[in-house]
């Protein structure tokens, strides 16, 4: 038995459900069912939220963040006070490992390295074996936002999260693409970073396949993420009316929360708009943000997924959940996204909305198509199971606590 330590400020419900989030979730729940000891370090953003938390005998700690008033309305002061306040929490994670050092063995602790909050830890001396997980370092981030969109003093959060990939005992990453990136950037030894894909519990959604009911002779396309133009919305939005102009037989559907739009509006309002002066807005429905159980039932209703990132993915989480759905994918080809989906997807080149209605068009006609993806979707998800990515990564920290 291994004593465990993830820690990544992103763990459901209290710091939301992004793709780390799910990874430590999963992976987490899936090492206690293989008789390990789990104990994740994440945070909280409200003094109400629980401070502990048992989940399926997963130890949570939380610690507290908080935004600073105006300045988190103030790009400048905000980029500021970000780095800060990596470098404050940081320090908080790094008193929370001296106690569990102190209370009892841990065999190894594994970081993410966003927002490097390893750091303290590395830099004031330890016994315990530390990995860093990779899964999209700034300095790869910084190129796919425009200063207004993503606030951040690139270069001292980046220079950390390198001083902590340089002081780990190993590094992972969840795709080849992310790992040769990092090998690179670090100048590292191909093939110094293991390679093991991020875990996903395939049997929660898996379950859709056999309660797919079609209710009517539309084909459902399904985005779910948050309108955002990295997640290529815009892009999507011009494909969706050139979509509908050849296929009468469709609808659109979009689950996830807005985002500005840097414009004075926000992309669901410019989005509604749009597709009002296009003439396709009976076909097109906003969701919004809504709970984990109800996504699942958007999955079951669905007939295509669409996930035309423009932004680097290292690894798709949204592009993993719908192949455990059984759908049918159209993506981006960016970053690790082909080695998630396999054949199991058409790939289209990011930020291309013509391509991306084209190959739309093309799997809405052709149904004996969509049932070959959707049968592939199988063999594909075997590798991102929970159970296959816990075997791989108990070997991997065994190798490394020696």
């Amino acid at each position: 038995m291994l004593n465990i330590i993830l820690a990544n400020r992103w763990y459901p419900p209290y710091s939301g459900f992004g793709g780390v989030a799910a990874y430590q979730r999963d992976l987490g729940r899936e090492l206690v069912n293989r008789g390990n000891s789990v104990t994740v370090l994440a945070a909280r953003y409200s003094k109400r939220d629980p401070e502990t938390q048992n989940d399926l005998n997963v130890a949570v700690y939380r610690e507290l963040v908080r935004e600073r008033g105006i300045t988190a309305r103030l790009p400048v002061l905000r980029a500021r006070v970000r780095s800060l306040d990596q470098y404050i929490y940081s320090k908080r994670l790094n008193a929370r490992l001296r106690e569990l050092e102190v209370e009892g063995k841990i065999s190894i602790v594994e970081f993410a390295e966003v927002n490097a909050e390893a750091y303290i830890y590395l830099n004031t001396g330890r016994t315990i074996p530390v990995i860093v997980r990779c899964h999209t370092p700034t300095f790869v981030l910084q190129k796919y936002y425009g200063k207004n969109e993503f606030p951040v003093d690139w270069e001292m959060t980046s220079n950390r999260e390198k001083f902590c990939m340089y002081q780990a005992d190993a590094l992972s990453a969840p795709s080849r693409d992310m790992a040769s990136l990092i090998e690179s950037e670090l100048h590292l030894t191909p093939g110094t970073i293991r390679v093991i894909p991020n875990a996903l519990n395939v049997q929660e959604y898996s379950s859709i396949r056999a309660s797919k009911e079609k209710r009517n002779s539309l084909v459902r396309i399904l985005h779910v993420g948050r309108l955002d133009r990295t997640k290529g919305i815009e892009i999507l939005m011009r494909a969706v009316p050139e979509v509908i102009l050849y296929c009468q037989n469709v609808e659109f559907v979009f689950v996830g929360p807005d985002r500005p739009d840097h414009s004075g509006s926000t992309w669901m309002t410019r989005m509604t708009q749009y597709f009002k002066n296009t003439g396709v807005s009976a076909k097109v429905s906003f969701l919004g943000e809504i709970d984990h159980e109800s996504i699942l039932s958007e999955y079951a209703k669905a007939d295509i997924a669409v996930i035309p990132s423009i932004l680097y993915e290292s690894f798709s989480y949204t592009c993993a959940q719908a192949l455990a759905a059984g759908l049918p994918v159209v993506t981006s080809s960016i970053g690790g996204i082909p080695e998630t989906v396999g054949d199991a997807a058409l790939l289209v080149p990011p930020g291309d909305a013509g391509a991306l209605a084209e190959a739309l068009v093309h799997l809405v006609q052709d149904t004996a198509l969509r049932s070959e993806l959707a049968a592939r979707t199988i063999d594909q998800c075997r590798l991102f199971d929970a159970p296959v990515v816990a075997e791989q990564m108990l070997r991997f920290y065994k190798e490394v606590a020696g």
